[in-house]
């Protein structure tokens, strides 16, 4: 029990992000996306979540878009959980060139630059990648199927320059945990449902009580923010969720921009609001306090 102890206190960490989490996210998802841009609308918001079919080595792979810089940029981060393994890519466009534009690079040294060609629910990523050992053409498409997965197509270029070879083939679902199609319109206090009084009853059945182990509820002061943990992804790992109002409707309860990729569970919010606090299982060089951009 002793040793127990002294790992978890080594690896529990008490974050206080210095903004509630609406407000840490109004830059990244309030900002009005460039048409040139547009290609990636329906990749970003949500935290997807997958891995290589067959393939149990790669483990658990996350991918999260963001908007930045007004629009006028995407950032894609992917993260290979189980290797520790992250690529940053920033999508832009190119005045020169009339095309858009990325950048990719990853913690193990390797740097990719090429452009992107794009129809609908599917882009392409083609460009050089170089690296210690490698020097290559590179490709990467993204496409989203009628069920609502993503594929995610690794390729490059073999020595027969018209041949490109498959890496893998990596399957993703969203974290949204309920369709838009069959969500309810709630409304009004506590996500419109009976206010709680002395009597313990089961909280929002089927829209926060699914049967996830959900736990550690939490409203914001104002009542306008709903925070919560519960088990998610294919490897069950506590999680935590958010909902807001917004136009009056609450909106699908969903993985909050900062949670999903680790052990997260909320603990608390501060009486003014402005920070929420909450327990994490992350490795070190991802602690910090979340802030307002």
């Amino acid at each position: 029990m002793k040793k127990y102890f002294l790992v978890f206190s080594i690896a529990l960490i008490l974050i206080a992000a210095s903004h509630v989490q609406s407000r840490m996210a109004q830059d990244k998802q309030g900002q009005e996306l460039s048409e040139r841009l547009s290609i990636f609308r329906p990749f970003i918001g949500p935290i997807w979540v997958g891995s290589v079919p067959g393939d149990a080595r790669m483990g658990t792979i996350t991918l999260k878009w963001d908007v930045l810089l007004n629009g006028y940029a995407v950032r894609l981060e992917r993260d290979i959980l189980n290797s520790n393994h992250r690529l940053e890519t920033t999508y832009y466009w190119d005045e020169s060139s009339g095309k858009i534009a990325f950048v990719a690079i990853s913690n193990n040294g390797y740097l990719t630059k090429g452009y992107v060609s794009a129809k609908q629910e599917e882009f392409v990523c083609e460009g050089f990648q170089q690296g210690p050992d490698t020097k290559r053409q590179a490709r990467r498409a993204y496409r989203i199927d009628k069920d609502g997965k993503l594929f995610e197509d690794d390729q490059f270029r073999a020595s027969d320059p018209d041949e490109w070879r498959r890496t893998h083939v990596s399957v993703f679902v969203s974290n949204s945990l309920h369709s838009s199609k069959e969500f309810p319109v709630l409304k009004g206090p506590y996500l419109g449902q009976k206010p709680p009084g002395l009597k313990p009853e089961l909280f929002a059945p089927g829209i926060v009580s699914t049967g996830q182990d959900e736990a550690t509820p939490v409203f914001s002061p104002d009542g306008r923010e709903f925070f919560y943990s519960a088990k998610t992804g294919p490897e069950k790992r506590l999680t935590i969720i958010t909902s807001k109002i917004k136009e009056d409707v609450w909106t699908i309860p969903e993985i909050a921009h900062f949670s999903g990729k680790y052990y997260d569970a909320v603990s608390s919010i501060s009486p003014d609001g402005n920070s929420l606090f909450f327990i994490s299982l992350r490795s070190s060089e991802h602690l910090g306090h979340g802030k307002a951009r």
